[in-house]
C-alpha cells in the first residue's frame, strides 16, 4: 500500500500548497490503487476525495470536483461507512450551494464551522437536511 500512499501524500501536500503538480501525483495514486485486488476502502475514499479537493480548490472546477466526491461517497456507502459518506455529502452540498448561488450558503458555512468540532458529520448532515426541508415547507405555506 505504501506505493499508493506516497504519491497520494505528495499530491495532498501539493494541493494544500495550491500547486497544479498535485494532479499528476493524485492520478498516479489512483492508477496504482486500481491495480490492487480488493484495495482498502479508506484508501479508495481518500484518493477520490483528494482528487475532488484538487479540482475544487486548485483547478477551480467544481463540477469535476463533484464527480470525484460522488465517487468517494458511493464507495463509502457501498462499504457502509456512514460517517465518511456524510462528510463527503457535506462537500457536495457546499458545491451545489456555491454553484447555484443559493442564499443558504452562509447558513450552511456557519453550520459547518459550528458543528465540525463538536459533532459527527452524520449529525451535521441530518441537521442541515432538516433545516432545509423545514425552510422549504415554510416557504410553500
Amino acid at each position: 500500500m505504501e506505493w499508493v500512499e506516497l504519491p497520494l501524500l505528495i499530491g495532498q501536500a501539493l494541493v494544500t500548497a495550491a500547486d497544479t503538480a498535485a494532479l499528476a501525483h493524485l492520478n498516479s495514486a489512483a492508477e496504482r490503487l486500481m491495480s490492487i485486488k480488493d484495495p482498502p476502502v479508506d484508501l479508495q475514499i481518500r484518493v477520490q476525495e483528494h482528487l475532488g479537493h484538487f479540482y475544487r480548490s486548485v483547478a477551480k472546477r467544481p463540477s469535476k470536483a463533484k464527480e470525484h466526491y460522488i465517487a468517494a461517497k458511493q464507495i463509502a456507502c457501498n462499504a457502509h461507512c456512514n460517517e465518511e459518506a456524510a462528510r463527503v455529502q457535506l462537500k457536495i452540498c457546499e458545491i451545489d450551494l456555491v454553484t447555484d448561488k443559493d442564499p443558504n450558503l452562509t447558513n450552511f458555512q456557519s453550520s459547518m464551522r459550528l458543528g465540525k468540532a463538536e459533532f459527527p458529520a452524520t449529525d451535521i448532515l441530518e441537521a442541515w437536511t432538516l433545516l432545509i426541508s423545514t425552510t422549504e415547507s415554510l416557504q410553500r405555506v
